[in-house]
């Protein structure tokens, strides 16, 4: 079963709202929120796990792994192996985070 995080509409910033909807319709929200008024805001947001993260090598952004390349094989000259690579977006998905683990 996911976990999700249970919102509060009332402390969500304008900030919060904007970067989730840029647009003239986050004021409603946030003036009923400063109005003391407690909007549903559906489920609320999915608690995100790593494993959900992870792709492979093949998955991973070609700019990123380039980028990553000299730390990845100073990593295997050490005796490091195995790497994961994960990459996630944010909710306005404009944004796209990749990073690798060595375990």
């Amino acid at each position: 079963m996911a976990d999700y995080y249970k919102i509060d509409s009332r402390k969500v910033t304008l900030r919060e709202y904007w970067n989730i909807l840029p647009s003239w319709k986050v004021l409603i929200p946030w003036l009923a929120g400063r109005c003391n008024v407690s909007l549903l805001l559906g489920s609320g947001f999915g608690v995100p796990t790593v494993r959900e993260m992870e792709v492979g090598e093949t998955g991973f952004p070609p700019l990123a792994l380039t980028r990553l390349q000299p730390g990845l094989e100073e990593s295997r000259r050490l005796g490091f192996h195995s790497p994961r690579f994960f990459t996630f977006e944010n909710l306005r998905r404009d944004t796209r985070t990749s990073f690798r683990w060595k375990p």
